[in-house]
């Protein structure tokens, strides 16, 4: 659980718009299925922007518990798809920002795989936090080795270093 807050500062931190519509829902409420939350942030699907709600559906297929809120600057959209728990968000007039996800090593692209293995060898690959937007993606890859962890950005093919902490 460490490991997760210690990774989700990282992303957020580190791309830009999205800090700001990514408040106001715990993740304890996202593990959660739609009918155990009850949150007054919650809002029902007719509420949301139809321009957002048209673009989810477009791109989002066959997912479970789908649960919208209304923060700060737009929507977020919390679901699961494939197994994994994911995240999009939207502007208030619909457009959309970002997909947020995470998962395990087996699932991180060869190509980063191989550029973080070239570096970190021998680290094992705890967690990846994947972040879509209209430009690019950006990997935040969580390592650990027997003294340290460390979280790696890569992006467009630059990766670098964004936090290093010493296991107690």
């Amino acid at each position: 659980m460490l490991m997760m807050g210690f990774g989700l500062v990282s992303i957020f931190v580190n791309t830009g718009y999205s800090q700001n519509i990514v408040s106001g829902v715990s993740d304890e409420q996202f593990t959660r299925t739609s009918d155990e939350i009850i949150h007054k942030n919650s809002i029902n699907v007719a509420d949301v922007s139809l321009k957002a709600v048209r673009h989810f559906e477009k791109s989002f297929k066959e997912v479970e518990h789908v649960n919208w809120y209304k923060v700060k600057g737009g929507f977020m959209v919390y679901f699961y798809q494939e197994g994994l728990k994911k995240i999009s968000g939207y502007s208030d007039n619909g457009k959309w920002l970002y997909a947020f996800f995470s998962y395990g090593e087996g699932k991180l692209p060869r190509p980063v795989w191989h550029e973080v293995k070239a570096v970190y060898y021998a680290y094992s690959i705890v967690l990846v936090n994947e972040i879509q937007t209209a430009t690019k993606t950006i990997y935040i890859v969580h390592l650990e080795d027997d003294t340290t962890y460390k979280n790696v950005r890569i992006c467009n093919d630059e990766m670098t270093e964004i936090q290093e902490m010493k296991k107690k």
